[in-house]
């Protein structure tokens, strides 16, 4: 579901980016937005895995 939103969102942006052109800086700004989505999918799963660390850790002293 958050895929169909960030895809409606870079569609959005593309149209309003480049106003009666589906060529030029509207497709940058998809390709951005992909990698930027990316980036903060990978950012979640390494804090995500070090959370988990940390409980596996506070387990062990108890």
């Amino acid at each position: 579901m958050a895929r169909k939103l960030l895809s409606l969102m870079a569609l959005t942006c593309f149209l309003c980016a480049v106003p009666g052109c589906g060529t030029g800086g509207g497709e940058a700004a998809f390709e951005e937005t992909a990698a930027q989505t990316q980036e903060e999918i990978q950012e979640a799963e390494d804090y995500g895995e070090m959370m988990r660390k940390q409980e596996l850790e506070n387990f062990k002293k108890k």
